[in-house]
Parts: structure tokens; C-alpha cells; sequence
């Protein structure tokens, strides 16, 4: 599979003086069980597929695909082979999204019809 941003990649490694160690062709047919899939939203479709089809589990940045057909075309892929895909968001693995969670389904809160919040970093 052709990685239709290496030139921009190369590009941008010889200006900054940052070594390249292979495209993400040799990430797929690496002896590794996941990958996690940086690249700009328009190839995630398509290395996040060769990976899950390759057998590796796959973390994926957010957006996970640009459309719900891509996002299924990957959710049946994972299914298929058995394998993990979670598109990063990390906000939902913290404590405090836990204990919201729990308050809500424990019924303590009442009919819960609309829930606001900032979310930030610092």
C-alpha cells in the first residue's frame, strides 16, 4: 500500500534532521500485536484496515474515519479477526467519566435528560 503522504513525511525528516525507520507498510508486517495510527484523518481507513486484517489490534486517532460506512467497514474487520479497535479517546478511561457513569445508571440522580460540561486541559 502506497502512503500517499511520504513525500511531505521525508520532507518534513530532512528539514528537522529526524531519521526515518520505515513506512507504515513495515509497522503492518511487523511482529507486533497493535499499532496505533497517528496519521492524518484521510488514511486512517485504509492502515487502520491493513493493520486489523493483518491480525494486530489497532488504536486509531480521533476521527476514527471520516464516515459511518468507513467506521463499520472497520468495526466488521475487528469483529472478523478477533481483534481490538478503539479510536483514542483517552477522557473516557479516566476515574472521574467512571463515577459519572456508575451515578448515572444507579438511578440516584433521577431521569438524567441532559448533561452539559466543559471539558480542558492543563
Amino acid at each position: 500500500m502506497r502512503d500517499p503522504h511520504n513525500e511531505r513525511s521525508s520532507a518534513f525528516a530532512r528539514e528537522w534532521n529526524v531519521p526515518l525507520v520505515g513506512g507504515y507498510q513495515d509497522v503492518i508486517e511487523a511482529d507486533v500485536d497493535a499499532v496505533y495510527n497517528p496519521l492524518p484523518n484521510d488514511v486512517h481507513l485504509p492502515w487502520t484496515l491493513a493493520a486489523l486484517r493483518a491480525g494486530k489490534h489497532a488504536l486509531t486517532e480521533k476521527p476514527l474515519t471520516l464516515n459511518t460506512v468507513q467506521a463499520q467497514e472497520l468495526a466488521v474487520a475487528a469483529e472478523d479477526g478477533g481483534r481490538v479497535l478503539l479510536e483514542a479517546f483517552a477522557y473516557r478511561f479516566q476515574p472521574h467519566v467512571t463515577r459519572v457513569r456508575e451515578l448515572v445508571q444507579s438511578g440516584v440522580l433521577g431521569e438524567v435528560r441532559t448533561v452539559r460540561g466543559p471539558s480542558g486541559f492543563h
